[in-house]
């Protein structure tokens, strides 16, 4: 079951998403269109490649449980489902999970999308820490090695398995 954070974050930007005046829409202009590498939206071909693994049963079942979200929300909202379709509920569900910060803001965990830091790939070890700084009320990045100008900046995403980085973020490690 997805946690009420990371949903109040989606149904926040399929609402917003399309109101040219919301404070977000420069960062909603800038996420990616193409969501084909989540394999939750993969054809029955596609997911043939993965033959005999058990990430096909786990891909399968992260979809269905988008889809129960996803009716879930409806059911709460009727009128939810007239502005924002399943395809475009799974595709944001999508973003957001792969993007979202587990932050702690005055004493209170909540999931916050962050423009440019979500753009971080990823690298183990880590080579960045992040943390909110409340006396700031301030996202902050900072570098554990020394970098070189032109240096790409990584950030970790945890120690996962490869099926785990398929499964939530849409690429695998060599």
């Amino acid at each position: 079951e997805t946690s009420d954070n990371i949903m109040a974050v989606v149904v926040h930007v399929l609402v917003t998403r399309t109101n040219p005046d919301d404070f977000f829409q420069p960062y909603y202009k800038i996420l990616p269109d193409d969501v084909s590498n989540f394999p939750i939206f993969w054809t029955n071909e596609e997911l043939g490649w993965l033959k005999g693994s058990e990430v096909v049963k786990r891909i399968k079942d992260r979809r269905r449980m988008m889809e129960r979200d996803y009716l879930e929300v409806c059911r709460k909202c009727p009128s939810f489902r007239f502005s924002s379709n399943l395809h475009d509920f799974l595709k944001v569900r999508s973003l957001v999970g792969s993007r979202n910060f587990g932050i702690t803001v005055n004493g209170k965990k909540v999931t916050s999308l962050v423009p440019y830091a979500d753009m971080l790939n990823h690298i183990r070890p880590p080579k960045t820490h992040w943390t909110f700084k409340n006396e700031a009320q301030s996202f902050v990045i900072k570098s554990l090695v020394k970098f070189s100008l032109g240096d790409e900046v990584f950030d970790s995403y945890g120690p996962k398995s490869n099926d785990d980085y398929l499964l939530f973020y849409g690429f695998v490690v060599k």
